[in-house]
Formats: structure tokens, C-alpha cells, sequence
């Protein structure tokens, strides 16, 4: 008896292995957080062609900052390369420069 496909969904990014060991360090509900965040922008986050660049976010349930380093190129899924935790301060420089996650979520 052959199963039956229950979900399909689009992969729309790929992930680092540093990336991953450091988001397994968050709790489940922070870690769907970040990846919920992720899918959201990912189309809208300007392409940056052969280089990564950050772009900067928010775990609300933790209140916990963070930057993704992240590369998209056409014609290719977008990489995420890195997370790192920082201070409120960064990310406020980062809402002044239109660089966070929630600015290209307006984006769409």
C-alpha cells in the first residue's frame, strides 16, 4: 500500500551548519520564531550577488536581538549563514538604517 503525500511546501532557503547548531541553542518556540521570520522576508531581502550581508531581527517571546548573515543570488535559494545574538542598541542602528527583518516584511 503506497502513502499518501500529506504536505508539500516550497523550499525557499537553505540553511548553514553554523546556522543550525546555533539556532538549536534557542528554545523551540524562539527557534519557530526565527524560522517563521525568515520565510516571511525571505523574497522581499534584497539580492546581494557573490557576497553575504546582514540583516537584523527580533525574538519577541525571549526579547532577544540577533543578526543573519545571509547571501541571495539569482537563480539560486538564498543561504543563511550565521546567527548572532546582540545588544538592543545594534538593533536600534539597524532600525534607523531599514535593515531589519520587520522593515523588508513591510516591503512586500
Amino acid at each position: 500500500m503506497d502513502l499518501k503525500q500529506k504536505y508539500t511546501e516550497e523550499i525557499k532557503f537553505e540553511i548553514s551548519d553554523w546556522f543550525f547548531e546555533d539556532l538549536m541553542l534557542l528554545s523551540e518556540e524562539a527557534k519557530d520564531e526565527v524560522i517563521y521570520d525568515i520565510e516571511k522576508v525571505i523574497d522581499s531581502l534584497p539580492n546581494t550577488g557573490d557576497y553575504s550581508v546582514p540583516v537584523f531581527g527580533v525574538v519577541y517571546c525571549e526579547e532577544l536581538f540577533y543578526i543573519l548573515e545571509y547571501r541571495k543570488k539569482d537563480e539560486e535559494l538564498p543561504i543563511i549563514f550565521s546567527i548572532e545574538f546582540i545588544s538592543s542598541d545594534e538593533y536600534l542602528d539597524a532600525i534607523n538604517e531599514n535593515n531589519t527583518i520587520k522593515y523588508y516584511g513591510k516591503q512586500k
